[in-house]
């Protein structure tokens, strides 16, 4: 196709577009609720695995031992541990370190004045990090049984994993319920969009007829159709786009439950949001234009017969 007849085929679709405009507006409509729902879950997704990924890096095991446990024994299982290839580090905490942390943490001053250097109860430690967090549960039960069983006193995993396990559950049931609902939104939007494009064409069957006649080529008119349906797809990504930033910065999703799985991590996605705006605009413009143009083509090819 030449750019002369591309021109044409252009100024056509937009024609076409303002010709039958409560249509189209419908259909821009149906084109952004799709893609906003689609935007709200993407967003929720990608903040939730990355929260996830940055509790799993921090994620670590302590493994606090009985006062009557050498300080020797516990530094020869700190070496020993240090040398299994799915451990990262291993860091020995003493009782001095123990108090120093103690001391650190945002506890009151009558709680803290209980404990001092002379009267430490606080147990030593080794802190022990994983190459791969989700092998720390392996880690954790090579201290609750056998030779370590008398010497430990406790293990502090399961309440960080449980952390960890929340959120994989969240962004399990965000991902579901994204999927399900971007689904059938896009169904609708099909339906919607192949209805509309089969109308336009049964409307201006003459015109067709008579570009048959004087010698027009398959893409030039069956490509009209398909640009005033990217035309939806654009126009539509663009309001969803408006749609995503006002309910990212007032906060809507408090309002919306079926949307507010993860609200707690609001202003970590207006974040994500703000720093990747441009790229954000971009996916979903483009987005909206392949899928209109795809589900119209379907409807061309069927009802435009050269």
């Amino acid at each position: 196709m030449s750019l002369r007849s591309l021109g044409r085929v252009i100024r056509l679709g937009l024609t076409n577009f303002w010709r039958n405009w409560w249509l189209s507006i419908a259909s821009v409509l149906v084109m952004a609720v799709t893609l906003f729902i689609i935007g709200v879950f993407a967003i929720q997704t990608v903040v939730i695995l990355k929260t996830t990924e940055g509790i799993q890096d921090k994620l670590d095991l302590s493994v606090y031992f009985n006062d009557d446990v050498a300080d020797q024994s516990i530094q020869d299982i700190r070496t020993s541990v240090a040398n299994r290839p799915d451990v990262k580090s291993v860091e020995f905490v003493s009782k001095e370190k123990a108090y120093e942390i103690f001391q650190q943490r945002p506890t009151s001053e009558k709680i803290k004045s209980l404990i001092t250097p002379e009267n430490n109860p606080l147990p030593r430690s080794l802190v022990i990090k994983a190459e791969d967090p989700s092998q720390l549960s392996v880690i954790a039960k090579t201290f609750e049984s056998g030779q370590f069983e008398q010497m430990v006193r406790r293990i502090s995993y399961q309440d960080n994993q449980n952390v960890v396990d929340t959120l994989v559950q969240t962004e399990s049931t965000v991902r579901r319920n994204g999927i399900v609902l971007a689904l059938i939104f896009i169904l609708l939007s099909f339906l919607l969009v192949y209805n509309t494009t089969r109308i336009v064409i049964l409307s201006r069957s003459d015109e067709i007829e008579i570009m048959r006649l004087v010698g027009a080529t398959e893409a030039f008119v069956r490509w009209p159709f398909i640009v005033e349906a990217g035309l939806y797809g654009v126009l539509g990504g663009l309001l969803a786009y408006g749609a995503l930033f006002l309910f990212l910065r007032y906060d809507l999703a408090s309002a919306v439950p079926l949307l507010s799985i993860a609200n707690f991590l609001a202003p970590d996605m207006q974040a994500f949001f703000i720093r990747f705006f441009a790229p954000i605009l971009i996916v979903i413009t483009m987005a909206g234009m392949l899928i209109a143009s795809i589900m119209s083509s379907f409807a061309v090819r069927k009802f435009v017969r050269l």
